[in-house]
């Protein structure tokens, strides 16, 4: 665990939080023709955006984690899936306003935010485990 002290400091959970959610932004944005295909199959794109923002919560998560434990989970949970709805909501509408191939769903939406809420919660519920329960 002492090998990963340096991953797990504030500034370096900050940097990697800002960078997923950079290229989630990037990637949200772009025209279809320019990502790579998935595959087919019923509901992959709703599995895309659950993925994506579980990963967002457990990247903003680890770092509000580590800087100041919170004493009650609910505050952590409310505040991520808040803030997953906000940028969520706005990154549809830009997808309908500046891309020629991409459209707003609000279903993106609520796959979106069920993805942060899932993230949130495992991140704070694996906090001991993975070494965030301590400020460095």
């Amino acid at each position: 665990m002492q090998d990963i002290k340096p991953l797990l400091a504030p500034k370096t959970l900050l940097a990697l939080a800002l960078i997923y959610t950079a290229l989630l932004t990037a990637v949200s944005i772009m025209e279809r023709s320019d990502l790579p295909p998935l595959p087919v199959f019923t509901f992959q794109d709703k599995l895309a955006h659950f993925i994506a923002y579980a990963g967002l919560a457990v990247a903003w998560g680890a770092y509000w984690l580590r800087r100041s434990t919170p004493s009650f989970w609910k505050p952590f949970l409310l505040v991520l899936v808040l803030s997953s709805l906000i940028y969520g909501t706005i990154i549809e509408f830009l997808q309908a306003q500046i891309t020629q191939s991409r459209s707003a769903d609000p279903y993106d939406v609520v796959a979106n935010t069920v993805g942060m809420f899932i993230g949130a919660t495992a991140i704070f519920l694996l906090r001991s485990k993975v070494g965030l329960n301590n400020k460095v």
